[in-house]
C-alpha cells in the first residue's frame, strides 16, 4: 500500500494528522506539501494498516521500521497473512485474538501488550493501538506498535527486585515497619512476622490506628514510648527504645524497637521506618545473669562472713576462757599452800565455782550456737508457767548482784522448752547487766501476746543505735569496738525464739535505754497472779514494787 503526497490547506483546521504540517515544504502557489510517508517512516515504532473482510484479515501496509526491529521486510508481512500470528509469542496469542474480536464487533480502538520473537529469536514486547478508519476506499485498521521491551524489562526487574527485598522483609527474625509522621503513628504497612511474634495480624493493624500504643505497649511503659515517638516525629532523630509488648494471649514480651526517618532527594521527610526485635530470651538471660551474680556475691559475703566468725570465734575462746581458766589455776595453785586459813579457802573456792560456772555458760552458748546453725537442734516443748520461769531465772541469776530489778511475772502457761526459754531469759539479763552501768535499773514482765507469750526486758542505759538495731541479734555481733562479751548471748536468744517459731528484737524505751522484746507463740492458759507474782529484787532478792507502766507491743 502506498502512502500518498497530501496537500494541506492553510486554515488552522486544515490539518486533519495534528502538526504533521510542519513538515514538508511549500510549492509554488504557496501551499504546503506533507510527506507523510517520510514521517511515518521515521517515527519509532511499525505502523500498519490491515484489511479485515470476507476474505479474512490482509495486512496492506507495513512501516520499514518493522525490518529494523523484528529483521523481516514489510513485503514479508503483506504476503505472508499468518506471519504476525507466527512471531507472537504462543502465551500471548489468545487474549490478542480475543482483544481483536472484541474491537471488530464493537468498532472501538484496539490496544493489546504482547510479546513477538524477532528473526534471531530475541524477544520483544509490543504496545499495539490500532483505530477503525473509514473512507471512500473503504474501512480499514491503522495501528502503531510501539518497542516497550525495555520498559517491560525495567518493570519485571523491578517486580524481582520487590519480591527479593518482600522476601528478604518477611523472612527476617524481626518486624519491620512503616508509620507515617503523625502523632499516632498511623501504620502504613506492617510486616506478616507481626502474627507469629505477638498474635495481631497485618488487618490488626490496618483497622485499629491506636493498636501498638494503645493496647500492644505495656501500661507502664506507654507513656515514655509516647515522648520517645514525639521527639522521632518532630526532630527525625533515630527512634531506639526498649519496651514490653502484650501479647494476645497475654504473655509479656520484651522488645527493642528501632526506627529512622526517611527524607526524599531534598531532604523532606516521608515516613518512619524501623523495626522491632524480640528480646524476650536476652533479658531473661540477662535476669538470670544478674541473679547469678547476686548468689556469688551472697555466696562470697557468706564466705567472708564464715571466716570472720572463725576468727571471732577463737578470739572469744582465746580471750574469754583464758581469763577464767588462768584465775581457776591461781586459785588451784594457792589452796596448795599450808597457810591458807579456811575463810581464804572458801573465798577461793567461791571464786572458781563463779569462773566454772561462766566457762560452762560461754560453752553451753557456742554448743547450741553451733547446733541452731546446723539444724541439730529439735524442741521438746510442755507446759510451762513461763512467769514462775522468769522469777526462777531472776532469783539464781548470778550477774544482777547491785541491780535493782523490777519483776512484773504473772502466771501464764504456755508451750515452750524450758531449757532454752531459760536460757534466752538469762541471756538477755546478762546482756543488760553487762552493758549498763552498776546500778542501772532493769525490768522484766511477762505479757499474753497475739495467741503466745511476751517476755520483756528494758533497761534505763545508754540504749542500742538505729543502725545496730537489727544485726545485734546476729552471731558474735557486739555493738561497738570495747563492748565486753563474747556477741553470742543476743543471738541465742533469737535463735530459740525462732526455734519456737517465735521472734526476737529491740526497740527504745521511751524513758531512755533499750527494750528487748522475745515472742514466743502457743500460750496453754494463764491463770490470775498469786501472792509473790511481782517482786522486786535487789541482787535477785526483795519486795515486790510496781515497774513502769505499760509495754510496747510487737512491731
Amino acid at each position: 500500500m502506498s502512502v500518498p503526497e497530501v496537500e494541506t490547506s492553510d486554515a488552522p483546521d486544515g490539518n486533519p494528522s495534528g502538526r504533521a504540517g510542519e513538515v514538508g515544504e511549500r510549492n509554488g502557489s504557496g501551499r504546503e506539501v506533507v510527506d507523510y510517508r517520510t514521517l511515518i517512516e521515521q517515527i519509532p515504532a511499525i505502523t500498519y494498516t490491515e484489511v479485515h473482510g470476507g476474505a479474512g484479515q490482509r495486512t496492506t501496509y507495513v512501516s520499514p521500521q518493522a525490518t529494523h526491529i523484528l529483521g523481516y521486510t514489510p513485503q514479508q508481512f503483506i504476503e505472508d497473512r499468518q506471519l504476525w500470528r507466527t512471531l507472537r509469542h504462543p502465551a500471548d496469542r489468545a487474549s490478542v485474538a480475543a482483544a481483536e474480536r472484541t474491537a471488530e464487533v464493537t468498532r472501538q480502538p484496539f490496544h493489546a501488550e504482547y510479546r513477538m520473537h524477532d528473526r534471531a529469536g530475541r524477544q520483544h514486547w509490543f504496545r499495539d493501538d490500532a483505530v477503525l478508519v473509514e473512507d471512500d476506499g473503504g474501512t480499514f485498521w491503522q495501528g502503531v506498535m510501539f518497542d516497550v521491551t525495555a520498559e517491560k524489562e525495567a518493570e519485571q526487574q523491578a517486580r524481582e527486585a520487590e519480591l527479593r527485598y518482600r522476601s528478604l522483609v518477611e523472612s527476617l527474625p524481626c518486624l519491620v515497619y512503616i508509620d507515617h509522621l503523625d502523632e499516632r503513628a498511623t501504620n502504613v504497612y506492617t510486616s506478616p512476622q507481626t502474627d507469629a511474634m505477638f498474635g495481631f495480624t497485618q488487618q490488626d493493624w490496618n483497622e485499629d490506628p491506636d493498636l501498638w500504643l494503645g493496647k500492644m505497649v505495656h501500661p507502664e511503659d506507654r507513656e515514655r514510648c509516647r515522648l520517645a515517638e514525639a521527639d522521632h516525629t518532630e526532630t527525625g532523630e533515630v527512634y531506639d527504645e526498649t519496651y514490653r509488648i502484650l501479647h494476645r494471649d497475654g504473655r509479656i514480651l520484651w522488645v527493642r524497637d528501632v526506627a529512622v526517618v526517611v527524607e526524599d532527594a531534598d531532604g523532606i521527610p516521608l515516613y518512619s521506618q524501623g523495626f522491632l526485635l524480640d528480646i524476650t530470651s536476652q533479658k531473661k538471660a540477662e535476669s538470670e545473669l544478674e541473679h547469678a551474680l547476686e548468689r556469688e556475691h551472697a555466696q562470697a559475703v557468706h564466705l567472708r562472713s564464715t571466716d570472720e566468725l572463725k576468727n571471732t570465734l577463737l578470739h572469744t575462746l582465746s580471750h574469754d576462757l583464758k581469763g577464767p581458766i588462768t584465775a581457776v589455776l591461781a586459785a588451784t595453785t594457792a589452796l596448795k599452800r599450808p597457810d591458807v586459813r579456811e575463810s581464804e579457802r572458801q573465798e577461793l573456792l567461791d571464786g572458781m565455782a563463779v569462773r566454772a560456772r561462766r566457762m560452762d555458760r560461754l560453752l553451753g552458748d557456742l554448743l547450741d550456737l553451733e547446733r541452731l546453725g546446723r539444724g541439730n537442734l529439735w524442741p521438746s516443748k510442755s507446759p510451762v508457767d513461763v512467769g514462775q520461769l522468769v522469777r526462777d531465772v531472776v532469783g539464781e541469776s548470778d550477774v544482777l548482784e547491785g541491780r535493782v530489778v523490777d519483776v512484773d511475772a504473772p502466771r501464764l502457761l504456755a508451750l515452750v522448752d524450758p531449757p532454752k526459754v531459760e536460757r534466752a531469759i538469762d541471756n538477755l539479763l546478762v546482756n543488760a547487766a553487762r552493758h549498763t552501768p552498776q546500778g542501772t535499773r532493769i525490768w522484766i514482765r511477762v505479757l499474753p501476746q497475739d495467741g503466745g507469750v511476751l517476755v520483756c526486758v528494758d533497761d534505763e542505759g545508754p540504749g542500742i543505735p538505729d543502725e545496730l538495731k537489727a544485726s545485734i541479734f546476729e552471731p558474735f555481733r557486739k555493738g561497738e569496738a570495747g563492748t565486753p562479751g563474747s556477741g553470742i548471748g543476743l543471738s541465742l536468744v533469737s535463735g530459740f525464739a525462732e526455734f519456737h517459731g517465735g521472734r526476737a528484737w529491740v526497740q527504745d524505751r521511751p524513758e531512755g535505754g533499750a527494750a528487748f522484746r522475745v515472742f514466743f507463740p502457743g500460750t496453754v492458759g494463764d491463770q490470775p497472779g498469786a501472792d509473790g507474782d511481782r517482786a522486786q529484787a535487789e541482787g535477785g532478792h526483795g519486795e515486790g514494787s510496781p515497774g513502769p507502766a505499760g509495754s510496747p507491743s510487737p512491731s
